[in-house]
């Protein structure tokens, strides 16, 4: 498998990572626009950067990293139905973690919804708040110590 991990500085990149969003977030999930793209969602901010998840050369994948004075929160992370269950995801978690850890980052938090959690603690990830609602899903706080 060819997977690339890609740290999207092209707007035309961008603009595929908005798209794989879009099919995932809201076509797919019906989650508002209004809820799915933030303040964060601009290219070459200083707070955010987003990733471009590539396997055999086509762009089927997106995640979002958010970056506070001592922490990652992972975010937006999506991969298009039909390439969902084969292995990307946990590819791209550490590939994610690989690239902060080596930027000196040591925690990552996220948001996971419910049907995720069991791939996030299958990668070391543990619950850090009860159940709570966003965008109409249910989710929890998760959590990662990198090292």
């Amino acid at each position: 498998m060819a997977v690339r991990f890609i740290k999207v500085a092209d707007p035309n990149y961008f603009k595929k990572c908005l798209l794989i969003r879009k099919t995932v977030f809201i076509d797919e999930m019906h989650i508002s626009e209004d809820q799915e793209i933030d303040e964060y969602d601009v290219l070459g901010s200083p707070y955010a950067d987003h990733f471009l998840i590539e396997f055999n050369g086509m762009g089927i994948g997106n995640i979002r990293a958010v970056k506070n004075a001592d922490d990652i929160q992972l975010g937006r992370f999506c991969i298009l139905k039909e390439y969902r269950g084969i292995g990307l995801g946990t590819m791209t978690l550490k590939m994610f973690e690989y690239y902060y850890y080596n930027l000196g980052y040591k925690h990552i938090t996220l948001h996971a919804i419910r049907e995720a959690v069991p791939l996030y603690q299958r990668l070391g990830y543990t619950i850090a708040s009860d159940a709570f609602s966003e965008a109409g899903y249910e989710h929890f706080l998760m959590e990662k110590y990198i090292h």
